[in-house]
């Protein structure tokens, strides 16, 4: 994906930097999303029984 892409869900950040920072790394997030439509859902799940078992240890 090209610097300074605009993205459908949202504005253009402006600034070539600060659009590769923050925006690239969430439209690649956002394509594995959509390519596994569970791959968010199973993180969800995955990241609170991961901090509920961490919380049950201590």
């Amino acid at each position: 994906m090209p610097k300074g892409t605009r993205l459908k869900e949202g504005p253009y950040l402006g600034g070539l930097e600060h659009d590769t920072q923050i925006t690239q790394p969430q439209n690649s997030w956002r394509m594995r999303a959509r390519n596994n439509e569970q791959s968010f859902e199973d993180m969800v799940k995955y990241h609170f029984i991961n901090c509920f078992h961490t919380c049950l240890r201590r």
